[in-house]
Formats: C-alpha cells, structure tokens, sequence
C-alpha cells in the first residue's frame, strides 16, 4: 500500500470521526523492545523526525502470506538485519515521538503494553501513566513471581499506574494460556493472576499465534527459555471447547486475530470462541485486510478491537488495512458501524466496561 492510498483513506476516516463522534483507540501498542535487542534501560528520549505515513517493510507487504513466509526465512537468513530493524525502531522512544504518529493516524488514545521482563510494568508506568492519551497495561512474569506476591503487585500497578488490564505473551514467557496446561506451580501463579484481573475489573490481552525470534539477547538480560507454539489458538481451549482461562469471565483479547505469524487462519476456531464465550475478543494488530475481511465475514464486528503492535508496525497503515477490509467485506451492517466498532466503540463499550 502507498502513502496516498493510505492518506486518502485517512481522509475518510476523519469524515467519519466528524459525523460519529468515534474515539479511536489503538489497543495494542509495544513502548519498548520486548524481543531482547534493546534493553530498556538502554533506550534514549532523543528521537528523530519522522514520516508516519511512510510504509514500514511490512506494511510494503500488507501483512500477507508473502510477509509471512518471508519474515520467517528473513530471522533465519539475515538476523542481524531484523534485529538492525529492532534497535532502530527502539533506541529512540519517546512520549513525544508516541503522540506524533497517533495523531498522524488520526488516533485519540494509546494502550501502551507492559511484558515482564522485557518491558517492565514499573518502567512503562512511570514513563507514560501521567499522560491521559495512554492507558497502561500491566504484566506479571509467571516464571519468576511468587504466588504470595501476585495479588500484592497487581494492585500495586493499580494504584501506582492506573493499569486497566494485564499483557501476556505465552511464547515470550514460556507458559501454556489454560492453568492446568502446566506445571502445577505455573498453573497455580495463572489461577491467581486470573482470579485477582476478575476481581479488580482487570481485562488480560494475550499473545495469539507464532513467533519468530532474534538470537541476540542483550547482555543485560538473562537468557531465558521461550516457546515458538504456546500461544496458539488452539491452547486456549480444550478439543471440547472449554477453557479455564475465558470461564473467569473478564474481557480477554487475543491479538492478531489469533495467528500472528501464520498463513494458514482457522477461522472456524475464532468463529467457535466468540459464540461460546461473549467476553472474548480478538486484536486486528498487524492482521493483513484479506485476513480482517475473512474474519468480519463470520465473526460481528462488535468482537473485534483495533491494535498496531510494535512501533515499527505503523498506526495508519493498520487502520488503512481494517478500512478496506471492511469496505471489501459483505457483512449485514453498514461500513460506518463496523469501523465505528472495530477502531473504539467495542474497546469502550466491552473492555473497559
């Protein structure tokens, strides 16, 4: 898609923020590395200018199979370009540079994600809590945390953070989504963590799909143990359909549609999932249009929340993706409201509710 295409669509979305009143929400927005490249600690507040309608390479891509085949061939092959990729998106990060694309992409409001401990919920917090245009997520490392400390932090981030939900990625982190998928110690640190979301009004996004990942880990981290395959959709529920995890009840949103990263989308399974539990949801971060419309075509718009993903997935071009999915969809409802629904009206209507 080219920089035209994607301002031409702009110019439409702000046509339909004018006549809706639509509140954009990007739900799904990474502040820092949380692949390994660049510590924390290590990132600068100097930032370069910056055309935020410019494509990345992987919105030169779309998002598509191409994209896909060829990132996974692309870690294997040039893992030193990826992680070239990676520090230059994130030695330099900074509220300013945060507000400058979404306001770029004509968004209100950023979810920015925590992932202990790569991207600390501290840190986060203390960098972007006081500003209104984010909302904060916390994240709990299930591998480290003692179960008696668990409901102790959480409402530590609550109080000190304002944090309206908690982010997990069980390929990052190394654990199954369902409790007794696990190692009893892990399953009891997951019943705790899901237990005290439900009680304090905590939504939990997941990581959905498979991973790629870099071998360099900064020297600063510890190398720990990752999984390519716990996220995938298929570990969020048993062959019967049911699932611990979506039977606490709090709104859960899995990213990407489910399959980050893979050609092959069971859109039977997302289908299943909605039917059965109304308080799931998915992310359309870093999903390619024909993915989007294919979804849309058998899941209602009402369950679908906007997201980019990582800062060098950029904002514009994921909404420029929903748009024309939605355009190019034949669902029962007009265009107007399912955008209305996907890009902030569901995230404020269902996940913040």
């Amino acid at each position: 898609m080219t920089k035209q295409a994607v301002v031409n669509i702009l110019t439409e979305v702000r046509k339909l923020k004018e006549k809706s009143g639509l509140t954009i929400v990007d739900s799904h927005i990474h502040p820092l590395d949380v692949m390994g490249v660049v510590h924390y600690s290590e990132t600068r507040s100097d930032c370069p200018d910056q055309d935020y309608l410019q494509p990345g390479i992987l919105e030169k891509f779309n998002y598509n199979k191409i994209e896909k085949l060829g990132s996974r061939a692309y870690f294997k092959l040039h893992p030193r370009g990826v992680e070239g990729i990676i520090e230059k998106t994130y030695q330099h990060v900074n509220v300013d540079r945060m507000i400058k694309e979404m306001e770029a992409s004509l968004t209100d409001k950023g979810v920015l994600l925590s992932l202990d401990p790569w991207a600390p919920t501290e840190t986060v917090g203390k960098k972007y809590s006081h500003d209104s245009r984010f909302l904060i997520l916390g994240s709990i490392d299930v591998n480290e945390i003692d179960v008696s400390e668990i409901e102790k932090k959480i409402l530590s981030y609550i109080q000190s953070y304002n944090i309206v939900g908690l982010k997990f990625h069980p390929n990052l982190q190394n654990f199954k989504p369902q409790p007794s998928h696990n190692n009893p110690l892990i399953g009891e640190r997951l019943h705790k963590i899901y237990d005290v979301a439900a009680r304090n009004n905590l939504y939990l996004l997941f990581h959905g799909g498979i991973s790629n990942f870099t071998k360099k880990i900064n020297k600063r981290y510890e190398v720990s143990e990752r999984s390519r395959h716990n996220a995938l959709l298929k570990n969020f529920v048993n062959k019967d359909g049911t699932s611990e995890l979506f039977s606490y009840g709090m709104p859960i949103v899995i990213a990407h549609i489910g399959h980050y990263g893979m050609v092959n989308i069971d859109y039977s399974l997302v289908s299943e999932i909605c039917k059965k539990y109304p308080n799931v949801f998915f992310d359309t971060s870093g999903v390619s249009s024909h993915t989007i419309g294919k979804t849309i075509n058998m899941v209602p718009s009402d369950r679908l929340i906007f997201g980019s993903d990582a800062l060098y997935n950029r904002i514009a071009y994921n909404i420029a993706f929903l748009y024309n999915a939605v355009m190019g969809s034949g669902v029962y409802e007009t265009w107007e409201t399912s955008l209305v629904n996907i890009l902030g009206r569901n995230f404020y209507n269902y996940i913040l509710k």
